[in-house]
């Protein structure tokens, strides 16, 4: 139905007519919307992402009380070296890559 409804909007758009129906313009409005509301999701994803990156530095900045904390310095290692964070298509989700969408 999505897949229509995108089919419907380029058709108007690649070949407009002289004059818009209601249905056309709500049509249209929400193709819009949801666009719109697909790159605030993909904005909100980049900035977890970038939260996701600086997390190592923040666990290893902590000082849990211990002169030096192997559990910790695994943790942080494992983390850093770890590909963690959201992506689509195995390509993690940053501005830069919203940009490219």
């Amino acid at each position: 139905a999505t897949l229509a409804v995108l089919a419907s909007a380029a058709t108007l758009m690649l070949d407009p007519p002289k004059h818009l129906n209601a249905t056309d313009v709500l049509m249209l409005a929400w193709v819009g919307a949801w666009l719109v509301l697909t790159m605030v999701l993909f904005n909100f994803a980049a900035s977890v992402n970038i939260k996701v990156t600086r997390l190592p530095a923040l666990l290893a900045a902590v000082n849990f009380g211990f002169e030096i904390d192997h559990n910790k310095a695994y943790v942080v290692a494992n983390m850093s070296t770890g590909d963690a964070g959201l992506k689509m298509y195995n390509v993690r989700i940053d501005r830069v890559a919203i940009l490219k969408v």
